[in-house]
C-alpha cells in the first residue's frame, strides 16, 4: 500500500478553503454593490418627489403660474419611477436573505419613499382633478394569497398603465407609518387594498378587482 501524500492533501484543502472564502467575499461584495445601486435609485426617486412637493406648494400660492397638466405629467413620471424601482427591489429580494439587516433597512427606507409618493400623487389628484386611481396594497411575506393579489395588481397595472398607481407596502417590516395606515384604514387581515381611500380586505380576484376599479373610474376595460 502506497504512502499518503499529505502535502498534496493539505495543499488541496488550503486551495478549497481559499476558494470557499473568495466565494463568500465575492457574494458579499456583489450584494453590497446591489444595495448601493438600490440606495442610489431610492435617493434619486426621493429627490424627484421632493421637487414635485415643492411645485405643489408653489401651486398653492401662485395659482395659474404652474399648470395642472404639468403636475399630472410629473405624477405619471413618479408612478413610472416607483414602478421600476419596485421591480428592482422585488428582483433583489428574491436573491437575498430577508434577515439581511442592511437590506431590511433599505427596504424600510423604500417603503417611506413609496408612502411619500402616494401622498404626493393624492395631493396632485385633489388639486388638479387627476384622472387616475391610487391603490395601497398591504401584504405580508410568505403569504400565497398576498403573492396572488400582487399578480392581479401587476396585471391591471400593465393593462391600465398610469391610470392606476399601485403602492405595495410590506406589513412584515413593522414600519411605523405602515402600522399607522393599517389602523387608520381598519385593516385586520392580509392581503388588503385601499383604492382611492376605500378599504377592501382579503384577496380580490381579477374579476372582483375589475369591478372595484370600474366603480372608481371610466376606463376602457369597463366598457
Amino acid at each position: 500500500m502506497g504512502s499518503i501524500d499529505w502535502n498534496t492533501h493539505i495543499t488541496a484543502l488550503i486551495i478549497s478553503t481559499l476558494l470557499f472564502i473568495v466565494g463568500i467575499m465575492t457574494g458579499a461584495l456583489l450584494n453590497r454593490e446591489k444595495i448601493s445601486y438600490l440606495e442610489e435609485t431610492i435617493t434619486s426617486l426621493s429627490n424627484t418627489i421632493q421637487d414635485v412637493e415643492l411645485q405643489i406648494l408653489f401651486l398653492d400660492i401662485a395659482g395659474d403660474k404652474i399648470s395642472c397638466e404639468y403636475l399630472i405629467g410629473e405624477a405619471n413620471k413618479l408612478g413610472d419611477e416607483a414602478g421600476r424601482l419596485g421591480e428592482k427591489v422585488e428582483l433583489y429580494e428574491q436573491n437575498v436573505k430577508l434577515e439581511d439587516t442592511s437590506y431590511k433597512q433599505l427596504k424600510s427606507t423604500y417603503m417611506s419613499i413609496l408612502i411619500r409618493d402616494w401622498i404626493t400623487l393624492e395631493k396632485i389628484k385633489s388639486s388638479c382633478a387627476g384622472n387616475y386611481t391610487t391603490v395601497l396594497f398591504f401584504y405580508e411575506q410568505n403569504s400565497v394569497a398576498c403573492e396572488n393579489q400582487g399578480a392581479v395588481l401587476s396585471y391591471y397595472k400593465e393593462l391600465l398603465g398610469n391610470n392606476i398607481m399601485v403602492f405595495a407596502l410590506d406589513y412584515s417590516l413593522n414600519h411605523t407609518t405602515i402600522n399607522g395606515f393599517v389602523k387608520a384604514f381598519n385593516i385586520n387581515r392580509f392581503p388588503s387594498i385601499v383604492v382611492n381611500m376605500e378599504t377592501y380586505e382579503g384577496f380580490k380576484s381579477s374579476a372582483e378587482f375589475k369591478e372595484i376599479i370600474c366603480s372608481q373610474g371610466n376606463y376602457t376595460i369597463c366598457n
